[in-house]
């Protein structure tokens, strides 16, 4: 099979931190579906040689200040860390840095929201289970929804947990 190559446009204001955070969620999606999904952030569009012209998928750095805070999906019980959002021919994955517990936490977060922008819902366990708690990691039930997502056949596939 041929690999699903996903470019988006991050925000610049992400720190060097939490980029190498993102790059660490993105391998994790690489690994677990054995480089089917390969994403690929650019954050500074004057400095690559892609063409990002008809990008409108972006990841945004936003604060808990920000005004759609009671919508955050992926969250650890009642306080929400990140959304994703869909309008006609764009996605758009919100972060709220500023309220992450710790960098794996994070990492969970863009995991889970980078598996919306693929088409994905929630499922029992694993990485787009609603809640995040400690153990997560992908699981049977999230290559079971991504197989429905895409039409492809768990047996075709050789996932990985990551």
């Amino acid at each position: 099979m041929e690999a699903f190559i996903i470019l988006l446009h991050g925000d610049i204001s992400f720190t060097k931190k939490e980029r190498q955070i993102i790059d660490r969620a993105i391998d994790a999606w690489f690994y677990f579906t054995q480089g089917l999904f390969l994403f690929h952030v650019v954050y500074d569009l004057e400095k690559t040689d892609l063409d990002m012209s008809e990008r409108e998928d972006v990841i945004l750095k936003v604060n808990s200040g920000f005004h759609h805070v009671q919508l955050w999906d992926a969250n650890f019980g009642i306080e929400g860390y990140g959304f994703c959002s869909f309008r006609a021919y764009q996605s758009v994955i919100h972060l709220v840095t500023d309220r992450f517990p710790n960098e794996r936490a994070f990492q969970k977060v863009i995991m889970h929201e980078l598996g919306h922008h693929l088409g994905m819902g929630h499922v029992s366990h694993g990485i787009m289970q609603r809640r995040i708690s400690g153990e997560e990691q992908f699981s049977e039930w999230d290559a079971e929804e991504l197989c429905q997502v895409y039409g492809f056949r768990l047996e075709e596939l050789s996932f990985s947990k990551g």
